[in-house]
């Protein structure tokens, strides 16, 4: 007989797989959950090519067996991480296991140099001559502008009558650097000050006020600072140098200065002038003059002023008008008391001329300028009666003149 036919095997049960090491590339996805790892070893984890911040072009290489040692990953994974990524090229260049990677290395995958600076064009700051005296405000300007000049010293300048410092400030200033009122650009306006052995005066000069009530209408005019910004191919002011041994001194014709008879009247500004030249006479005296009425003295002032010194107005050559003044026993007013206004208001329309000052320069055949004529002594007055008598002066002529107090024709 037959034998029997074999039975069926029994049906096979699931394959059940050893648990996996921690080495496992199986285990890619729990490691790559965590984020607390160094980028290249996530990235690197046999099998660890799906993880969201591994390189996408980086395929996950075939199943080993548990004993076979993970493979190193290729060069590819570390030029993909230094070419692609997006921190700056000195920290991708000294990561973790990528200083040998081409893009650390080669000058074709450099990181692109730095872009050059911006050029800016060259400004300086204007600030206002008065604070808050302005209709503009503050502002940086264009250096080509033209603007109002006033200078800084840290000693009193020459000619010193020019030359006033405020009781805040150490510093001592100027709106004449060279005799005149002058507006000029950012480049003028230095050289100006610099060949009156000056400087700019800082921003921050001009805002505490050291610079106003120095003339020329400058208190409500933006003037130009020292304080500069932008590039350019040079910097924008060249480092000071020391200055040139001075010169022999040249012979120049004298000159005498004239001012305004009141600051900022004038339609012209105000000048050295010849000697010869005729301009209009003031005179000062540190005590009230005769005929009295003929004498001012402004409230701000210590000096007496006039401008009639023989009680008529006159124009004359500087030599005339100083002699003019010593017959009155006065002298010409300083450049300075001019300025002040001490001689203002005085009569004969002259706060809108030019006046001769007692300031003066120059040398002939190396010969200094000769001082005015001392003053000399004041004419006694005419007889009172002589003058009382004579019907065509006004009332204030009669009765101020020196000894006719007692004249029967003055009121009582």
């Amino acid at each position: 007989p037959l034998p029997p036919p074999p039975s069926p095997p029994p049906p096979s049960s699931p394959l059940r797989l050893p648990p996996l090491p921690p080495s496992s590339p199986l285990r890619c996805n729990r490691y790559c959950a965590r984020k607390t790892q160094p980028s290249e070893e996530r990235c690197s984890w046999v099998g660890c090519g799906a993880c969201t911040d591994c390189p996408s072009m980086w395929p996950p290489p075939p199943l080993a067996s548990p004993a076979q040692a993970t493979p190193p990953p290729p060069p590819l994974f570390c030029w993909k991480y230094c070419a692609f990524k997006t921190n700056p090229a000195e920290q991708l260049c000294s990561w973790t296991g990528c200083g040998a990677c081409d893009f650390c290395q080669s000058t074709s995958m450099a990181p692109p140099p730095m872009p050059p600076p911006e050029v800016v064009s060259p400004e300086a700051r204007l600030e206002c001559g008065k604070d808050g005296w302005c209709s503009e405000p503050s502002r940086w300007a264009d250096l080509d502008e033209t603007h109002a000049v006033r200078c800084c010293h840290d000693v009193q300048g020459s000619p010193a009558w020019a030359w006033k410092q405020q009781d805040t400030c150490s510093v001592w200033a100027t709106s004449r650097p060279d005799g005149s009122c002058r507006s000029e650009s950012f480049a003028g306006a230095a050289a100006l000050c610099a060949a009156a052995g000056a400087r700019l005066c800082a921003a921050a000069e001009l805002l505490a006020g050291c610079t106003q009530a120095t003339g020329c209408g400058y208190d409500e005019a933006l003037v130009w600072s020292s304080d500069a910004r932008g590039t350019q191919a040079s910097p924008l002011l060249p480092p000071p140098v020391s200055p040139p041994p001075p010169s022999p001194p040249e012979d120049v014709s004298p000159e005498a200065r004239l001012e305004c008879g009141k600051d900022g009247w004038c339609s012209e500004p105000s000048r050295w002038a010849d000697l010869d030249e005729t301009h209009a006479v003031r005179c000062c005296h540190d005590v009230q003059g005769s005929p009295a009425w003929a004498w001012k003295q402004q409230d701000t002032c210590s000096v007496w002023a006039t401008s009639r010194p023989d009680g008529s107005c006159r124009s004359e050559s500087f030599a005339g008008a100083a002699a003019l003044c010593a017959a009155a026993g006065a002298r010409l007013c300083a450049a300075a008391e001019l300025l002040a206004g001490c001689t203002q208001a005085t009569g004969c329309g002259y706060d809108e001329a030019l006046v001769w000052s007692s300031d003066a320069r120059g040398t002939q055949a190396g010969t200094p300028l000769p001082p005015p004529p001392p003053a000399a002594a004041a004419a006694p007055p005419p007889p009172c009666l002589s003058h009382c008598q004579s019907n065509t002066k006004a009332w204030a002529d009669k009765c101020n003149w020196a000894g006719c107090g007692g004249c029967s024709s003055c009121p009582d």
